[in-house]
């Protein structure tokens, strides 16, 4: 190659080296840690930034539900349920999730004050696995549309 093509080739990648990083994504990591829980899982986040979750208390170990803004916890506990785990919330701070009781796996939905409950079965699957679809309906990820807001 001649030396001005070299020159000039330099040049440009030198000129051009600064691109790739000027548009580089700057993240921040904060940790998630519900008190006194043993473990704490994000499950959902919604545009408002309000997250779901699950954690087990340092007490009995037992799963629980949680929702933050992330200065505040609240506990997400389906009444009657021995284990509540929440996966998803959307703009409107719906909450879905499911949780363990005598009679089975079960789902539910929930603003916050009153909760819907709906059984797995219904969705055609053995487990629910609820993900948010477009903020405002809930589908799972194994069968379709299982339940409308």
């Amino acid at each position: 190659m001649p030396r001005h093509l070299l020159l000039i080739l330099l040049a440009v990648s030198c000129r051009c080296s600064h691109l790739s990083t000027a548009h580089a994504a700057s993240y921040t990591f904060t940790p998630l840690d519900v008190p006194s829980s043993i473990t704490t899982v994000a499950g959902g986040i919604n545009t408002a930034g309000q997250i779901v979750g699950r954690f087990r208390d340092a007490t009995a170990g037992i799963g629980h539900g949680f929702l933050t803004d992330g200065t505040t916890f609240t506990t997400i506990d389906v009444p009657g349920a021995t284990e509540t785990l929440a996966y998803g919330i959307n703009t409107a701070g719906q909450i879905v999730g499911f949780f363990n009781a005598a009679t089975g796996t079960h789902g539910f939905l929930t603003d916050g004050v009153t909760f819907t409950t709906f059984n797995v079965e219904a969705c055609g699957s053995s487990r629910l696995t609820p993900i948010i679809w477009d903020e405002r309906n809930f589908i799972t990820k194994d069968t379709g549309k299982c339940f409308d807001t």
